[in-house]
């Protein structure tokens, strides 16, 4: 069996409780930590990992964008994009893009997963994790002054860019998947991994990781030759 009938059998049922639809607020609706222009857009808060200061989450807009650099002190040069398409045309290199497909979970039924859509996005899913690990962990290495700030993104930083950073995190620190996305919930309210990729990202989580083997532990790895390469350094 493979690591994909592995997860799918092991997640048969499980219920996400993150799949409440994104409030979307008009002025005067908005909770306090939402940011409302006098145009009426609205900005939520950016996460910042406490544990790994120089990673940000946010959305493919300008505005988000300058609030991460206003919290990190210094420009941002480097961008992950986990959008399948955005109108932004965002600032910094970007050093990863990987489009994450949207796939409905019926499609994606227990034991086999046959619509090649679905087997597309959970590679790109697989591949995001452990390639953002790999980046996080060996800038993690480095002195504080030269780990430069990484902005993560998808379209609006609530669905595809939450799940797999919360993937990436809960497997550098150990922690359980759901634990990670509170922990980004506490400072940026609107994610909402959609069931497909809060499934994904579940499988992240040490216990069940190291129970079905499912390749998402690359970053752990000892062989000089998967580390990073530029421009991941």
């Amino acid at each position: 069996m493979n690591w994909l009938q592995k997860l799918s059998w092991r997640f048969e049922g499980t219920p996400n409780p993150w799949a409440a639809s994104a409030a979307r607020y008009r002025p005067g609706d908005a909770p306090p930590e939402v940011e409302m222009l006098p145009s009426g857009e609205v900005y939520y808060p950016i996460y910042q990992d406490p544990d790994y200061p120089f990673v940000f989450l946010g959305g493919a807009d300008k505005y988000e964008f300058a609030m991460a650099e206003k919290m990190a002190g210094r420009p941002i040069k480097d961008r992950v994009s986990l959008a399948l398409r955005t109108d932004e045309d965002l600032p910094g290199r970007e050093i990863l893009n990987v489009p994450i497909e949207e796939i409905p979970i019926f499609d994606v039924q227990p034991g086999q997963v046959t619509d090649p859509q679905a087997k597309k996005a959970i590679e790109s899913f697989k591949m995001a994790v452990n390639v953002l690990a790999n980046i996080i962990h060996h800038r993690a290495q480095l002195p504080p002054e030269k780990q430069e700030p990484i902005y993560i993104h998808c379209n609006l930083g609530q669905n595809r860019s939450p799940a797999v950073l919360a993937a990436v995190l809960a497997a550098l620190k150990g922690k359980p998947v759901d634990d990670v996305l509170k922990d980004i919930a506490s400072q940026r309210s609107l994610i909402r991994p959609s069931d497909f990729n809060y499934w994904l990202a579940s499988g992240a989580d040490p216990q069940i990781a190291d129970e079905l083997d499912l390749g998402y532990s690359g970053y752990r790895s000892e062989d000089p030759e998967s580390s990073p390469k530029p421009p991941f350094s």
